[in-house]
């Protein structure tokens, strides 16, 4: 009978054992490397030398194996899964800060589409139907956006969060701000595709409360309706625009030589008692697609195509909260599409054509209001928005991350109701710094 080997020696053969099998690898990574010396034009050997490399924890040379590979054959999926695989364990952990500001001079601040930003409008008719006064302004912007990336076991991570504020030099009842963020992981679905997977919060707020708005009655008349103005708003001095929580789904990948992606998230937001509106779902889908190259070799091509529907609600308990005595808005449907064009002048210079279009539609109710039928407005508001732009942009300007930003829109909307055209100018200039 054979005696057991004392703990001390097992343990010396386990470790022997370990170290010839490493050897071996290294061996057998040495005698890859000679036979594609041999042979620079065979495939299968770079492949088989790229796996090799990954799984005794050598990305540089795994990277570069595959890589050759693919100068060889650039259709093998395994050499272009092997690379993204490889490139994506290689990133490092990344911190990008945004610093941003700016000062805007709007010459319509109240036309329908200014809360846009932060929730919709408490009052798509205010620019229509009434009298109220197109006003120059003046506001300032400032806001904070961070993103973060780092690697997380055989997935990364990735944080993003932004918070901005909005100041009005005389339009008080505008001044907001919101604060948003999303985290979760990032999986590589394909070797050019990754997706992301993140929970997602946004906060909003007014500074001052929303106050009501007297304006002259669009539907006056002698008998039926013979009051000469009427409010708008519950006033008061809630400061909640809204709270939305849900999900984000992302798609992005690195394809025709820029960033690519396409967003998609569903929220459930809870309005403040400022609004009509009571709860419901929000869903919205935004991509943002680059082609640069297009007529000359530092020109690039960018299209932001979008959509956003949201259920408004109607809640019993909101009776005062109406527009014009019984309307309500149930949900609105918007979608749009930014297109821009880049093009540098100078190195100090890049000049940036835009054009956005947006179609809005606001589905309403009017189950008490105080008039007939057939005097209520239509129960849809259709709006069609058209705003070409130009902006000079200094990039670097004194500093690295550093741009400078000269900008001017004229934004056109267009409705179903009589007499529903709006126009609106802004233009101003702001400041961007990442670091």
């Amino acid at each position: 009978m054979k005696r057991p080997l004392p703990a001390g020696r097992t343990l010396c053969l386990c470790i022997l054992a370990v170290v010839a099998s490493v050897s071996a690898r290294a061996d057998e990574l040495s005698d890859l490397s000679t036979r594609i010396m041999a042979d620079p034009g065979n495939v299968s050997t770079s492949l088989e030398y790229g796996k090799l490399a990954e799984t005794k924890g050598k990305p540089r040379w795994a990277l570069a194996a595959y890589e050759r590979v693919l100068m060889l054959d650039p259709t093998n999926m395994e050499a272009w899964e092997g690379l993204s695989r490889v490139r994506w364990h290689m990133e490092p952990a990344t911190t990008v800060w945004t610093l941003d500001g700016g000062v805007f001079v709007d010459t319509n601040p109240y036309r329908t589409g200014t809360f846009d930003v932060y929730g919709y409008s408490p009052n798509p008719y205010l620019n229509i139907f009434s009298s109220y006064p197109e006003k120059t302004d003046t506001f300032f912007t400032a806001g904070v956006s961070m993103r973060d990336d780092r690697p997380a076991g055989d997935l990364r991570w990735r944080t993003t969060a932004r918070v901005e504020q909005q100041m009005w030099v005389n339009n008080s009842q505008l001044d907001g701000g919101y604060v948003t963020a999303a985290s979760g992981p990032m999986f590589q679905i394909t070797p050019q595709i990754a997706m992301r997977l993140a929970p997602m919060a946004t906060f909003s707020w007014l500074n001052n409360g929303l106050d009501s708005v007297e304006m002259a009655n669009p539907w006056y008349d002698p008998v039926w309706y013979p009051e000469k103005t009427i409010k708008y708003g519950p006033g008061g001095d809630d400061r909640v625009r809204f709270w939305e929580v849900g999900g984000l789904i992302g798609f992005e990948g690195y394809l025709n030589g820029a960033m690519q992606r396409v967003d998609i998230s569903v929220g459930y937001r809870t309005y403040g008692e400022a609004y009509s509106a009571s709860e419901g779902l929000v869903v919205g889908v935004v991509g943002r697609f680059t082609r640069p190259g297009v007529f000359a070799q530092d020109d690039a091509f960018t299209m932001q195509p979008w959509f956003r529907w949201a259920d408004l609600g109607e809640p019993e308990d909101k009776d005062d909260y109406i527009y014009w005595d019984g309307a309500r808005a149930g949900s609105i449907t918007e979608a749009g599409m930014k297109l821009g064009y880049s093009k540098p002048v100078a190195p100090w210079l890049t000049v940036v054509g835009t054009m956005d279009v947006t179609y809005r539609e606001t589905q309403f109710s009017w189950e008490n209001a105080p008039y007939s039928y057939s005097d209520r407005p239509r129960n849809e508001l259709q709006e069609v928005v058209f705003a070409p732009g130009v902006a000079l942009v200094l990039p670097n300007f004194f500093r690295d991350g550093l741009d400078l930003r000269f900008e001017y829109s004229y934004e056109f909307t267009d409705t179903n109701v009589d007499s529903g055209e709006i126009d609106a100018q802004l233009f101003g200039t702001s400041f961007a710094y990442r670091f």
